[in-house]
């Protein structure tokens, strides 16, 4: 080990290895964040862009290598497989070919999920089968909502 100053805050530290120059976690990341693409990179994400910028990401890596194209789509087949299980199990028809099921969740691949916020798959009424016409997009909350609503009636 040997004994070297922080690039950030000038404090003495005992380095590992050779090449290090910050004495903390806290101090790279300051670092970082006085770098022009730190800057760039955090004002995106305070202007609420940061998963915007993340799918642009994702699109132009899957242009530039289409042998990735089928790996991403593997997960996609994947989920779109356990949304028809899922649907089987409750004893619920699901009517949509892959390529239906990807054309409904196109631009909101990212915001869909478990938690409240974020969206699902709904059926109107929750009546009927997962097909087209008879789907549309919200909240896991709202839809929770409306099920409860149709269950029990409005209190």
């Amino acid at each position: 080990m040997t004994s070297k100053d922080c690039k950030v805050c000038n404090t003495a530290f005992e380095a590992k290895i050779d090449r290090a120059v910050y004495c903390s976690g806290a101090c790279r990341t300051k670092a970082y964040r006085e770098t022009d693409h730190g800057k760039a990179r955090g004002k995106e994400y305070r202007r609420g862009k940061g998963k915007d910028v993340l799918r642009a990401n994702r699109i132009r890596f899957l242009e530039n290598n289409p042998e990735k194209t089928k790996e991403y789509n593997d997960k996609a087949l994947s989920k779109y497989r356990g949304q028809a299980a899922a649907a089987r199990r409750r004893g619920v028809g699901f009517n949509l070919s892959f390529d239906q099921w990807l054309w409904f969740w196109n631009g909101h691949w990212d915001k869909r999920g478990k938690a409240a916020h974020q969206l699902c798959m709904c059926r109107k009424g929750d009546k009927g089968a997962y097909e087209i016409g008879n789907i549309y997009l919200d909240t896991n909350s709202n839809n929770s909502k409306l099920m409860n609503e149709i269950r029990w009636g409005s209190q």
